[in-house]
């Protein structure tokens, strides 16, 4: 997989760090979304890699899984030279960008509390976030 090399002051290059990465929905169903929901998803991800330590947040147009809402990949990863290299299978979480919650948060809020706070782990992955089986992208 190639995206914008997101690294910089501060974010590793080469090292092993948590990768997440982002499905920005181009040319699949992000249209479905409703305009009150577009955007959330990715603002708590970014929200969530700026805190965790040697965590890269990256874009990508499409992860090819083709759920409305916004797809993220989270595992270790290598990232540099705008390559990412899964070191251990990404877990994949779907419908980020769409207004269900749980708890009364977001799913992209409930993700990005487990990057913060356990992720990759797939076992600590809150279990009303795990909607199809976790594969590799």
């Amino acid at each position: 997989m190639t995206a914008t090399d997101p690294t910089g002051p501060g974010k590793p290059s080469g090292e092993r760090c948590l990768a997440v990465v982002y499905c920005t929905g181009a040319g699949c169903r992000a249209g479905d979304i409703s305009p009150a929901h577009r955007g959330t998803g990715a603002a708590a991800l970014r929200a969530a890699t700026r805190e965790r330590a040697h965590a890269v947040l990256v874009a990508a147009p499409c992860l090819r899984r083709c759920q409305p809402g916004g797809t993220a990949a989270v595992g270790w990863a290598t990232v540099a030279d705008g390559s990412i290299r899964w070191t251990t299978p990404p877990v994949v979480v779907d419908g980020l960008e769409g207004g269900g919650g749980i708890d009364g948060r977001s799913r992209s809020r409930v993700v990005a509390d487990w990057i913060r706070n356990g992720a990759p782990d797939p076992a600590r992955l809150p279990d009303s976030l795990i909607t199809t089986p976790t594969r590799s992208v």
